[in-house]
């Protein structure tokens, strides 16, 4: 993992720095659960950055990683844990396959359009024929 607290940080500095590497640790959690053959629970709610990024790493979004890395040689362990990172992030799988959702979604509508074709029922916001509503306004009706 990259080490989000440089060396010296003191006060709020290390605050962020500490605040930054939970968040780093809660996404490697997921990507750790989402890459794992064992196929098991993944951790979206351990934080607040996971919950609002479970659509788009666990999901049918396409996601993009971008890493940053320094060519300074004090930097090369950072670099190198990125680029690790990086390599675990390329292998989550989304759940969904295009072609197979656009196949059901069309097997779907062809149902739907059948039922609706054989169907005698009356829409659904109508009343059936020779049916006299019911309700709290057709009651009140009644009894004055």
């Amino acid at each position: 993992w990259p080490r989000a607290v440089p060396e010296g940080a003191e006060g709020q500095q290390l605050k962020e720095a500490a605040a930054i590497n939970k968040s780093l640790s809660a996404l490697g959690d997921v990507i750790n659960a989402l890459t794992s053959a064992e196929g098991g629970h993944v951790p979206y709610r351990n934080h607040p950055l996971t919950m609002l990024m479970s659509d788009s790493v666990g999901g049918s979004a396409k996601t993009m990683m971008l890493v940053c890395s320094s060519p300074a040689h004090a930097n090369v362990a950072e670099s190198v844990s990125s680029f690790q990172f990086a390599t675990r992030c390329k292998d989550v799988v989304c759940g969904s396959d295009p072609r197979a959702a656009a196949a059901e979604i069309a097997k779907l509508k062809a149902e739907v359009a059948r039922l609706k074709g054989s169907s005698r029922a009356p829409p659904p916001n109508r009343p059936a024929p020779n049916v006299a509503p019911r309700g709290p306004a057709t009651l009140a009706k009644r009894h004055s």
